[in-house]
């Protein structure tokens, strides 16, 4: 049966736009405003037919990214939201969310390669210094309009259930230390899961200390998609030392808190996958769980995804993840299939694809101390010289 519960419990917004999840593909705006509020929007027609048609076993096309999850044999973030849930016809009727997925800024620090300006700041100020003209990474001007959804989650704190953060990079952002810090000073952070998506290039001490911890639970995904110089060329410029580090500490948090979960949220592309085993195997050391997803699009584009690998490079990278996959002490939650499903793809370069990848191989190769055929140059017969 085709039914997700976020359309009837969760709230997810991005710079006041109101999606069903952070997967989904919608063709119709929604935003909040001052003349359009939060519950004009929960309870107004796109969400009505989206429960209808959910209701009745329907999946909507916006989403397209469940079903390819869910056709290599991988849990859907459908599938995880429901599984969390015992009594679904609690949230049917619903006149309000009471679970929140929130991105109050795109301040972030890092340049990802699967990323782009419109949840990075970092991406923005470089591509429109790179750049006046219209380019395939795509810019956002900073978001700095939160007040309506924070006021209403103010508004609502009695009822909330679960607050998710991402961004940008959430330890970065006010706004998320003084949403947290009202919740503990009213009473209800006990009532509240808590979870953050962060990069592990910072880690507040203090608000761990004196807020993160008073909720009732507190999960870290973390993004990091390798280790060592990989690492440091695809969430450029972060240093692998300083991630190194702070994934330690989150350990060593929730080893000493029960209610503290982490686990390490890669995504596999392109760039990644013949070195992707050496993250595998460093989860290992820790035992930490991992979470591993495909990069299927970038700036609504497919110029990182591993199609563009030759059936050769795909079938090494196949190889490398073997000998981890069967090490006892990797806990693997999502991704299996993802591997697999490496060795069923085929090597099938679209022009724009390539066109695509070299005009971003140009503009990493503008600003960063590594070019990209030094960093790989296994993928030179991509490149256009």
């Amino acid at each position: 049966m085709s039914f997700c519960i976020l359309p009837f419990s969760t709230l997810y917004v991005e710079n006041n736009r109101v999606r069903l999840c952070c997967e989904s593909e919608e063709r119709i705006e929604k935003y909040i405003t001052p003349e359009t509020s939060v519950d004009d929007i929960w309870n107004g027609e796109f969400f009505q037919d989206t429960r209808r048609q959910m209701l009745a076993g329907e999946l909507p096309d916006a989403c397209r990214i469940c079903r390819l999850h869910e056709s290599v044999g991988e849990e859907s973030k459908r599938q995880w939201e429901n599984s969390k849930v015992q009594d679904r016809d609690y949230y049917i009727g619903n006149d309000h969310p009471t679970k929140f997925d929130l991105r109050l800024s795109n301040k972030c620090n890092l340049e990802c390669v699967m990323c782009n300006g419109i949840v990075s700041s970092a991406i923005t100020k470089r591509v429109r210094e790179y750049t006046t003209e219209k380019f395939v990474i795509q810019t956002q001007d900073d978001w700095n309009q939160q007040e309506h959804i924070l006021k209403y989650v103010d508004g609502h704190k009695d009822s909330i259930t679960e607050l998710k953060f991402c961004g940008g990079e959430p330890f970065l952002q006010e706004q998320v230390l003084t949403t947290l810090e009202s919740l503990v000073n009213a009473g209800v952070a006990g009532n509240i899961d808590l979870t953050f998506i962060t990069n592990c290039t910072v880690q507040r001490e203090r608000w761990f200390r004196d807020v993160i911890t008073q909720f009732k639970s507190v999960k870290l995904n973390l993004s990091v998609d390798g280790v060592g110089d990989t690492l440091e060329y695809v969430r450029w410029p972060s240093r692998w030392d300083i991630v190194d580090k702070n994934v330690r500490l989150f350990k060593e948090l929730s080893d000493t808190h029960r209610h503290i979960r982490v686990s390490l949220s890669p995504v596999i592309h392109l760039l990644n996958a013949l070195e992707l085993h050496r993250l595998f195997e460093y989860a290992a050391e820790l035992k930490l769980n991992i979470a591993l997803g495909p990069v299927l699009q970038t700036n609504n584009e497919t110029y990182l995804h591993t199609n563009l690998l030759t059936d050769e490079l795909r079938r090494t990278a196949w190889e490398n993840f073997q000998p981890v996959l069967s090490n006892p002490d990797l806990s693997f939650n999502i991704g299996r299939g993802f591997v697999q499903d490496l060795l069923k793809q085929t090597y099938t370069p679209d022009p724009r694809q390539v066109a695509h990848l070299n005009s971003v191989v140009k503009y990493w190769d503008s600003h960063r101390p590594v070019k990209f055929q030094d960093q790989f140059p296994h993928l030179d017969y991509l490149i256009n010289n």
